[in-house]
């Protein structure tokens, strides 16, 4: 009894092993799995050994066919997904844990710019475009897509010296 348990410890499944589990199934090598997220064979390989969350994950999910929720823990039961402004399904745990992550890369890129910039923000009047920054800035974490994120910047800090 006590080696199955020290064995079903030692052999539990991570996020890497998922993922290779997945590609395989996807009948994909290491190197065309690469070729569609960005990476190299090496690096495929390297992080199917790892059990951390890699950067592009939802990428990851959506090329492989499997939940942010199954990468992650496991957990095969359907997940409640949300379409945000990308067109995309993502899971809402998937927002949960970025969104504190896009938020905290929001407010250093905007303070960074507008100190430099001797800008000032107005939160009231700025509230929509902040909202729509704040919004890009998620969906770029969730999809590795920063191009959005780095429009809606712009929008914003052009309304900030329009008005300042």
């Amino acid at each position: 009894m006590f080696n199955g348990v020290v064995c079903s410890l030692f052999m539990s499944e991570t996020i890497g092993s998922r993922i290779e589990k997945a590609r395989k199934n996807k009948e994909l090598t290491q190197t065309e799995f690469g070729r569609e997220i960005g990476l190299s064979q090496q690096a495929v390989a390297s992080l199917e050994k790892r059990d951390t969350i890699p950067k592009h994950i939802v990428k990851i999910c959506q090329i492989l066919g499997v939940s942010y929720e199954f990468l992650v823990t496991g957990d095969k039961s359907n997940t409640v997904s949300t379409q945000v402004d990308d067109g995309n399904l993502y899971s809402e745990t998937a927002i949960v844990e970025m969104l504190p992550i896009a938020f905290n890369r929001t407010i250093v890129a905007m303070s960074k710019h507008m100190q430099a910039n001797g800008e000032k923000l107005d939160i009231f009047e700025h509230k929509e475009e902040i909202a729509d920054f704040l919004t890009k800035s998620l969906i770029g974490e969730l999809s590795g897509d920063y191009s959005k994120f780095v429009e809606s910047y712009n929008s914003l800090s052009s309304k900030v010296k329009g008005k300042g």
